[in-house]
């Protein structure tokens, strides 16, 4: 969709990608290293998919069947060393004893299914998602670790409560270099969001906090966290279920103090020493999200490298 009804995507073919797999017509990786399948699926798709690009896009797709065959047929032998059926290779890893770490793309509330629909993205990344795309049972995932950054950002439309669209969101997007990766568009900047980062808790079932960009709100007082909404005089502490409805909350906030600016020599050294060197309104900070979550922090992050990390708990372990 364009104009006022677009989402905002990266524009990188992910959603129709998608599309396809829900429609069942999907090329996948098992059929690129079949090569007879695999010329089956594309002569099956070739007409449907050049009158699509032509009505929807007004591109004369000009490619061949055995053009795209010989694009797409192009890495067969060498991803046939490489392809396996992910599902047993994974689930055999666990019963070794191995350690199997999935990561979900985005943000829970970006989800298709979990997310402020229709301003998401077309997968699922959540704990469930994991379970379900992964094909490791849920009751064989142990640690949920909730990664969130010390403000809230996104890329695309959609609604924002805490929205900063001051000199104080673009102090932040310009030290948290807070530009898409895919797209290189500017994020939109926020103050915290609890009553999202609760949402996001029970969807998950964290059972451990990873805090980042901690170092990025240095220099800021006060600091500004969104502990509720006021939504036509009823206070949520919870997103509503429409989009429609977030749009129109008026985020109530609660002020704490900033911590100064640190030099990255000075935060390295406290992440050597640990959670408790932090400066004492960080340390406040970060206690203040673990008490409102009811969730313990495993992962204090204070820079962009390793050895900023200060690991309170090792998942692993």
């Amino acid at each position: 969709m364009k104009g006022s009804a677009a989402v905002g995507t990266t524009k990188r073919g992910i959603g129709p990608c998608y599309e396809d797999k829900a429609a069942r017509i999907g090329i996948r990786f098992s059929d690129l290293i079949d090569k007879k399948l695999l010329k089956a699926k594309i002569h099956a798709l070739h007409e449907i998919k050049s009158k699509e690009i032509l009505k929807v896009y007004g591109i004369d797709f000009k490619q061949s069947e055995a053009q795209v065959y010989a694009e797409a047929s192009d890495n067969s032998d060498a991803l046939k060393k490489i392809v396996c059926d992910g599902i047993l290779s994974v689930n055999e890893s666990i019963s070794k004893g191995k350690h199997v770490l999935l990561e979900g793309a985005q943000g829970s509330l970006l989800g298709i299914d979990s997310g402020f629909y229709p301003y998401c993205t077309s997968s699922n990344p959540t704990s469930g998602g994991a379970s379900a795309y992964s094909g490791i049972a849920p009751s064989k995932i142990r640690e949920v670790v909730g990664v969130l950054k010390c403000y809230v950002s996104r890329v695309g439309e959609g609604p924002f409560p805490t929205e900063l669209d001051d000199g104080v969101g673009e102090a932040i997007r310009d030290k948290g270099n807070e530009f898409g990766t895919t797209t290189g568009r500017p994020r939109r900047i926020g103050w915290l969001d609890l009553p999202c980062l609760r949402q996001a808790s029970e969807i998950n079932g964290f059972t451990s906090l990873a805090f980042t960009r901690l170092d990025t709100l240095a220099g800021i007082d006060p600091i500004k966290i969104c502990v509720a909404y006021d939504l036509g005089g009823k206070k949520l502490h919870r997103p509503p279920a429409s989009s429609e409805a977030l749009s129109n909350c008026m985020p109530i906030y609660e002020e704490v103090p900033g911590w100064k600016y640190l030099p990255r020599k000075e935060w390295r050294n406290a992440a050597k020493k640990g959670v408790q060197a932090l400066p004492p309104e960080a340390k406040a900070y970060v206690d203040r999200i673990v008490s409102d979550l009811k969730v313990p922090a495993c992962i204090v992050s204070v820079g962009p490298g390793r050895e900023d990390t200060i690991i309170i708990k090792d998942v692993f372990a």
